[in-house]
Formats: C-alpha cells, sequence, structure tokens
C-alpha cells in the first residue's frame, strides 16, 4: 500500500505553479542553524523570454532571530525538535509572450513586478517524519517593485532587446501574504534515496490557492529526518513537482486594492497548473550549490507552457 500511494502521489505532483522560489522543502536541508542561500531564476538560460522571466531570492537562517518579536505569528509543531527561524526576500518579473510590443496583448500574460520580504520559521518533528513551514510575507506589486528597471537593466548586460509595455503593467498594490507548508517523508534508503510529500495553504493579498506534490531525490546526501547521517560531501538528483489550485494570482488578475489598467480575469487563467523542477545539488562543508532546470505549463488559457533555469548558492 505504500508503495502504491508513493505512485499514485509521484503522478499526482506532475503540477503546480510558477512564480516562487521554495527553499524549504527537504531537498536543500542545511544541517546548521544559520546559513544564507541566494537564488536566481532566468529564462534567458534557456533562449526564452516571457512569463516568468527573472526571479531573485535571498534567505537569512540565524539562531538569533529566535528573538524575533514578530515569530509570534509563525506557527510551530508541538514537541518540535528543530526550530530555526529565518528572512526572506523575493523579487521577480513577469511579461507577455513578446516584450517587443508597446501595447497591450489582449488575452496574454500582463506585465508584473513583485517584490516582497518576510519572516519563515521550519519547525520539525524528527522521529515523526515531518516539518511545518510557515512565513508572512509583506511587499509590493506594481511600478514600486522597480520590474521594469531591473529587467531593462539585465537586458543592457547581456546585449539583448530592451523591453517595450512595462507601462501598462498590473498597478502598485500592498501584498500581505500569509504561508503553511507541510511537508512529509515518504521512504527513505540509505542516504541514496528520498521521497517526500507536502500539503501547502497560500493566503493573501499576492496568492491564495492549495497546493500538493511531491520531491524527489537520488545520490548521497544528509537525510533531513536522520541526525546520525553527517556526509561532508553531497551529490543529488532531485525532482519536485506539485498540483495547485488557483484562487486568485494578483501578478495576473491585478491587485486587490488597485485594480487600474490591463489585467486577467478568473476566467481567462487555468485553476490548475503544473509545475515541474530537475535539478542537481553538490555540496561540501561550508557551501553548496545546485542548479535547476524548470518548467510550467499554461498558467492563462491563451498561453503556451514556460521553461527556465536556475541557480542556488549556499553559505554556512
Amino acid at each position: 500500500m505504500r508503495l502504491l500511494f508513493l505512485i499514485f502521489t509521484l503522478c499526482s505532483s506532475l503540477f503546480s505553479v510558477a512564480q516562487e522560489i521554495n527553499n524549504y522543502s527537504t531537498l536543500f536541508d542545511v544541517r546548521d542553524s544559520s546559513f544564507t542561500r541566494i537564488s536566481y531564476d532566468n529564462d534567458l538560460f534557456v533562449g526564452t523570454d516571457r512569463y516568468y522571466t527573472q526571479g531573485i531570492g535571498i534567505d537569512v537562517f540565524s539562531y538569533k532571530l529566535r528573538k524575533n518579536p514578530l515569530n509570534k505569528v509563525l506557527f510551530r509543531l508541538k514537541n518540535s525538535d528543530r526550530d530555526r527561524f529565518g528572512i526572506q526576500f523575493r523579487t521577480h518579473g513577469c511579461t507577455p509572450t513578446s516584450i517587443l510590443s508597446d501595447s497591450v496583448l489582449i488575452g496574454d500574460r500582463p506585465y508584473a513586478g513583485v517584490f516582497t520580504f518576510g519572516i519563515v520559521r521550519t519547525s520539525q518533528q524528527t522521529d515523526k517524519h515531518q516539518r511545518l513551514t510557515s512565513s508572512l510575507d509583506i511587499g509590493m506589486i506594481g511600478p514600486a517593485a522597480l520590474g521594469k528597471e531591473i529587467q531593462t537593466e539585465i537586458h543592457k548586460i547581456t546585449g539583448n532587446d530592451l523591453p517595450l509595455g512595462w507601462q501598462h503593467q498590473i498597478k502598485n498594490s500592498p501584498i500581505v501574504n500569509y504561508l503553511l507548508r507541510m511537508d512529509f517523508e515518504l521512504l527513505t534508503q540509505r542516504s541514496w534515496f528520498d521521497a517526500s510529500w507536502f500539503y501547502a495553504l497560500k493566503a493573501g493579498t499576492f496568492q491564495t490557492n492549495l497546493s500538493t506534490g511531491m520531491n524527489l531525490s537520488i545520490g548521497r546526501k544528509n537525510n533531513a529526518f536522520s541526525p546520525s547521517e553527517n556526509h561532508r560531501f553531497e551529490y543529488y538528483a532531485y525532482y519536485q513537482g506539485y498540483v495547485t489550485a488557483v484562487g486568485y494570482d494578483a501578478s495576473l488578475m491585478g491587485g486587490i486594492i488597485n485594480r487600474d489598467g490591463y489585467y486577467l480575469r478568473y476566467s481567462e487563467i487555468n485553476p490548475l497548473v503544473m509545475r515541474m523542477h530537475f535539478g542537481l545539488v553538490f555540496a561540501a562543508p561550508h557551501f553548496s550549490i545546485a542548479t535547476d532546470l524548470g518548467f510550467v505549463s499554461k498558467e492563462i488559457r491563451a498561453g503556451t507552457e514556460h521553461l527556465w533555469g536556475g541557480l542556488r548558492l549556499t553559505f554556512y
């Protein structure tokens, strides 16, 4: 029955949603209480320039952050034996199919710049092989997020066409978003194979959705729920996938407070969206590097699938 459940979950996890740099699954677990991780996504890595076109993430975890009074709004597991606290920064940009049109492409994805800053807590019950992640993000969507300026500078540096049409982007609107995510280990085999699944809920003025999916890793890896494992060097391949039921997405549908200008109606977006990640990780003492290929299915009914590449650097 456990094997059948594993197969079923793997098949169902071939769906998800884009615009998220997720660093809190067991795939990227770090044994230290303090670490800094820098993440970068860009579809230029695969030769395209549309939709989720770039993302930057910075995560800082520190034992000292346990004293942050705002942590009171974050959840923890009862009898947890490993709680860690961090702060996170996210910025990303989204564009329509073509950045060379100065006019609105009706039915296409709108331009959107997003900036958030948040607090995060991971709480783990090692004996039950489960982990709860909760986070609170605040920020802005719209011109204040500087999506136009960031993409324009990157295109100048890389010698690509400068984007047109940012004047039609989603208008300024505040972001307040909360995340709850629960990870459960399904199966592990002597440091060379791990399988886990998760449920996640997002609610707020930026994204409201429900997700479920799976993580798989093959190779030499420290298991997040086995403290006795302590490989100095790790090297493994991983897969991520999950299905998201989309309730609201401000980068497509406009901000809740300010919905002037061009945006899509719910009837124009897909309520279920597929996402997959395939990547490689190499970790040495005090440092790790991960490369990633992301795939997302059609987020809007008139759209198409999308690919991008990513990179994670972790220092601890």
